[in-house]
């Protein structure tokens, strides 16, 4: 019983945020954030969300915003690397290995733990 209505809030749960997903403009979105921004990219091909990076006390943090006004901020590590500056989660193991890679162009690429690139975030002026 328990388990039949924990799937129906699930699935439930999963519509409402792919409806808001579809519906929301995450580009116009203003932001507040305390610490000097690296940038900002909106991502649309998986989450729709809006990504920032930014340093705050010698540290660096990704916030991420979803179209349902829910948001996540995570400390991230900074290295270079010949394809560009590589931001990885602090805390290993988080959000399965995913990276990003902001490269020289300003495109931030988002790759799996395979390396793989799998979407990329579009420029926010």
């Amino acid at each position: 019983m328990i388990r039949k209505y924990l799937f129906k809030t699930f699935i439930v749960s999963l519509a409402f945020f792919f409806i808001g997903a579809c519906s929301s403009n995450t580009e116009s979105k203003e932001v507040s954030i305390d610490g000097e921004i690296i940038g900002q990219w909106v991502e649309k091909q998986y989450t729709n969300t809006t990504f920032i990076l930014y340093k705050k006390d010698g540290k660096v943090y990704g916030k991420t915003s979803y179209p349902n006004g829910q948001e996540a901020i995570d400390e991230l590590t900074e290295e270079k690397s010949s394809n560009g500056i590589v931001f990885s989660y602090k805390e290993k193991g988080a959000y399965n290995g995913e990276y990003y890679i902001l490269f020289d162009n300003g495109e931030l690429g988002f790759f799996n733990k395979e390396n793989k690139q799998f979407t990329s975030g579009k420029v926010i002026e």
